[in-house]
């Protein structure tokens, strides 16, 4: 994996340890470029999750629904699903309360 995928101040990311499949480890590293890909866009959410901002939309399709950042290439496919506890982006901004 290149050093460059994150600037040296980046946050730790640590996943559990324990055997994984190949799949699980290409999916994990998907998350890394595409988390890496987003900070070195908008910089470091400041210990915030994806889960409070305002550009995690959810989509519908096939029966199921998925999590994707507006601010990221939000296409159909699962390459660019979003998880909720990811740490943040710089371009975080809070949900607005609907009444």
């Amino acid at each position: 994996m290149p050093d460059r995928l994150f600037p040296p101040s980046a946050p730790l990311i640590v996943f559990p340890d324990g055997p994984v499949s190949n799949r699980t480890r290409l999916g994990r590293l998907s998350q890394l470029r595409r988390l890496g890909k987003m900070h070195g866009r908008h910089g470091h959410g400041d210990g915030r999750t994806c889960e409070g901002c305002a550009h995690l939309v959810r989509k519908h399709g096939h029966g199921k629904s998925f999590l994707k950042c507006e601010l990221y290439d939000v296409k159909g496919f699962e390459g660019t699903d979003w998880l909720a506890k990811w740490s943040a982006c710089g371009a975080w901004t809070r949900k607005a309360l609907t009444p």
